[in-house]
């Protein structure tokens, strides 16, 4: 996952942010595969194969989000390929983040 990021030390910049943000001490258990479901949402939706340096901090109030939330809302399914985590009803959804995400989005070619 690391290649996908385009300054070195990203992955350490996103993951204080967002415990920063969450209040927590410590990133939970599912710590790795949250920062790559949020990388992986975050570029679906951008249409973006990297994450500029000014795309770190809204990764990290995304990371924060879920390790927040994640830790108060049951998983209602997991899939392992590309990586998704889906929440049960009552949490937050990838279009809660589109405005914070906005100004990264690429236009698609056909």
């Amino acid at each position: 996952m690391d290649g996908r990021f385009e300054c070195e030390g990203a992955r350490a910049r996103i993951e204080a942010l967002a415990l920063a943000v969450s209040g927590l001490e410590a990133a939970p258990t599912a710590g790795a595969a949250l920062l790559e479901a949020a990388v992986s949402a975050a570029l679906g939706l951008c249409g973006r194969a990297d994450v500029p340096r000014a795309m770190e901090p809204a990764l990290g109030i995304m990371l924060g989000d879920l390790y927040r939330e994640g830790l108060h809302h049951p998983v209602s399914s997991v899939k392992r390929g590309d990586t998704a985590i889906t929440y049960a009803a009552g949490a937050g959804g990838l279009s809660d983040y589109r405005q914070l995400l906005m100004p990264f989005v690429r236009l698609r070619t056909v």
